[in-house]
């Protein structure tokens, strides 16, 4: 499993990394910019992510909305289908409805509101589909 944090804030992309590194290898981007480039850079390489954390409201010309519509256009472009795409989910302060609907609109697979706690990620993996395992208990078989 392979998964990407994207948070302008170092609290919340450091607990989501200590977290999620434990199902697989995280990578960390601190804007929206940069989720994309790194998103599109994994992909091209043949090793794509399997889940995007993306926060919504980050400093740039672009916020998480804006990376998650250029990730599914880019997903779109190459045919690729629902099974085959990334797993978005939104970690994000906003709990307005508008931003929660909208998110799904973009095609987000899950949304957590912060703080971060390891049970609201895993149960928003568990929602998108994702099937995480313990690395530790995988190597200890």
């Amino acid at each position: 499993m392979k998964f990407l944090v994207v948070d302008d804030d170092f609290v919340s992309r450091s607990l989501m990394n200590t977290i999620l590194s434990r199902y697989g290898v995280c990578d960390i981007a601190v804007s929206a910019e940069e989720s994309v480039f790194a998103y599109k850079r994994a992909f091209k390489s043949g090793s794509p992510y399997s889940a995007l954390f993306l926060d919504i409201l980050m400093p740039g010309q672009k916020d998480g909305m804006d990376a998650l519509r250029e990730i599914r256009k880019f997903e779109k472009d190459r045919k690729l289908t629902i099974r085959n795409s990334i797993k978005v989910i939104i970690v994000s302060g906003l709990d307005e409805p508008d931003a929660v609907m909208g998110a799904f609109r973009d095609q987000c697979d899950a949304y957590i509101f912060k703080p971060i706690k390891e049970d609201k990620i895993l149960g928003a993996c568990k929602k998108a589909e994702l099937e995480i395992r313990d690395r530790k208990c995988e190597e200890d078989r």
